[in-house]
């Protein structure tokens, strides 16, 4: 009996684990996309926009490049770009995949305050190529799609609607734009590239059908069905449906090994390689730099015109702490970067050390 009860005990123990971390691992898919595959020489630059409190100003910051991983994570605002014979793959939630070829570069635009802004380098595309006109008016009431932009390059794509955890309707899932061409994908495997030097883009569809329009253009969108695609420049009168020709075929059978979700398995062994008390202890390393960081900005405005005549220091060690330990609870150095005579922004990279990315933690400094 008592053999019996400590199964039980053990079990229900098991359980609250998992569902605890499961809950962790779903707020994480939350913060970001998932990047499931990496194949030699990928890497990406992280970008993130900071709003002046006092003047409504943008500020835009950026990381340098990063050799991209399995398991990093990737969100709007950032670029990535792929050398030779290499390639990503992007989980973006359960139902939606990308995989970035080799010499590509594309970037994934962020929306600043109802306005899809393109990171930097990237200035080819406008974007309002972007907005599908079937959420003009309705942007509440329907999920958006999830936007990438291709500076050059190709990619490969798998969309599968029934996986979908969120409905969008008659609308596009997935908008996909070049300098020239805008693929509106709703449930499809597909392909879309983008030539700098001919200025043209392809659109290649192994199944269902995918949307190709030149936006802010005379010529009539066409829908691209299974087993054709449609050659796209700036003077082209009409969208022309032609055949996929066998090497095309062969590149979107690619497609099928793309991931589009995160198994059971995989689920319980990220689940495995967390404990609660480690997520506990994050935590509280938050809520320390937090405090640490007000510390920071509570002794630029005490002494500011005494120590800096009116105005923010110029680096962070002017103020002088006691001991010189100007690094966060994770031994990453603040950073710490002024804009103006009265302003500067003050920055930790957060758990994942890594500055620019969606858990830094960042307070202005304003006099």
């Amino acid at each position: 009996m008592k053999g019996l009860f400590n199964i039980i005990i053990f079990i229900f123990s098991f359980l609250v684990f998992f569902i605890i971390v499961g809950n962790y691992l779903k707020k994480d898919s939350e913060t970001g996309f998932a990047i499931t595959r990496v194949s030699n020489d990928a890497s990406i630059m992280y970008q993130t926009h900071t709003i002046n409190p006092r003047t409504g100003e943008l500020f835009y910051e950026h990381s340098d490049w990063i050799p991209l991983k399995e398991d990093m994570r990737t969100g709007e605002g950032d670029v990535i770009k792929t050398g030779v014979d290499s390639s990503v793959d992007i989980l973006f939630e359960t139902g939606i995949g990308l995989r970035i070829v080799q010499n590509s570069f594309i970037a994934l635009p962020e929306d600043v305050n109802g306005t899809l802004v393109t990171p930097r380098p990237v200035s080819t595309v406008e974007m309002f190529q972007l907005v599908s006109p079937a959420y003009a008016g309705n942007e509440e009431s329907i999920e958006g799609p999830v936007r990438v932009v291709i500076d050059y390059g190709k990619v490969l794509g798998r969309v599968v609607g029934t996986k979908l955890k969120r409905s969008r309707g008659n609308a596009d899932v997935l908008r996909v734009a070049t300098p020239v061409t805008v693929a509106g994908i709703r449930g499809t495997s597909f392909l879309v590239d983008y030539d700098p030097e001919l200025n043209s883009s392809t659109i290649a569809v192994l199944d269902g059908v995918v949307q190709a329009e030149i936006p802010d253009s005379t010529t009539p969108a066409v829908n691209v069905p299974q087993g054709k695609k449609v050659l796209v420049t700036p003077d082209v009168l009409a969208l022309m449906l032609q055949e996929i020709t066998p090497a095309e075929q062969d590149e979107l059978e690619l497609t099928r090994k793309v991931k589009i979700e995160i198994g059971f398995w995989e689920k319980l062994g990220k689940s495995m390689d967390l404990n609660i008390l480690s997520l506990a202890y994050n935590r509280a390393l938050v809520a320390i730099t937090r405090y640490e960081m007000k510390i920071f900005v509570k002794a630029v405005l005490d002494f500011s015109r005494m120590k800096w005549g009116g105005e923010v220091p110029e680096i962070l060690q002017d103020i002088g702490i006691e001991g010189g330990d100007y690094s966060d609870p994770w031994n990453t150095d603040y950073h710490y970067k002024k804009y103006g005579p009265t302003t500067a922004i003050l920055r930790s990279a957060g758990p994942d050390r890594i500055f620019y990315t969606r858990d830094d933690i960042s307070f202005w400094v304003v006099l």
